[in-house]
């Protein structure tokens, strides 16, 4: 679903793809060209895949970074929304200390974030390293990219409210086409 966000925002022309499993690989890349006719490329490695991409979405439930911070590109934004407890670790400390830092909710990233608490805890970053929530930076209330090679990271843990603002979409989507099933208690 990431990947279809992505394509559904940006104006993506080629995707590639590494996991620590080919199969695993192999059979997203399989599912996923069933919904986009975007080319997609197996990469053998982080590495590989970083030196293609603008754009980076870990998804994983990584204990250690999934790439090294100087295979990013110039420019290039990170999404990251695998890592969801302290113990975790999608992106290095180097990428954190250098980004432009976005959280969807900073409570709740501090508290389960290996990226942001583990980060602070090793001395890469400072509490005040993150720019803010990606609301306020949507809403113009805080900058946000200053020049076209620095790095952004958004870092998501996901939050309830998310979930529910998410459910509530599909919910009215539902009823204004008229199919779903009607549930009684």
């Amino acid at each position: 679903t990431q990947l279809l966000a992505a394509l559904a925002v940006r104006p993506i022309q080629q995707v590639w793809v590494t996991s620590g499993s080919p199969q695993e690989t192999a059979a997203f890349i399989e599912r996923m060209r069933e919904r986009t006719t975007v080319p997609m490329h197996v990469a053998s490695s982080s590495a590989e895949a970083l030196a293609q991409a603008s754009l980076v979405v870990t998804a994983t439930n990584s204990l250690l970074p999934v790439f090294e911070d100087r295979a990013l590109q110039p420019g290039a934004h990170v999404t990251a929304i695998g890592a969801f407890t302290t113990a975790m670790q999608e992106v290095p400390d180097e990428t954190m200390a250098r980004a432009a830092v976005y959280v969807d909710g900073a409570e709740a990233a501090w508290g389960e974030c290996g990226e942001l608490a583990g980060a602070f805890a090793r001395g890469a970053i400072a509490r005040d390293h993150v720019r803010g929530e990606i609301g306020a930076l949507l809403e113009g209330r805080i900058a946000g990219r200053e020049d076209a090679g620095q790095i952004t990271v958004f870092k998501s843990v996901g939050l309830a409210a998310q979930d529910l603002a998410c459910a509530a979409a599909v919910y009215r989507r539902a009823r204004e086409s008229g199919v779903g099933t009607v549930v009684s208690q």
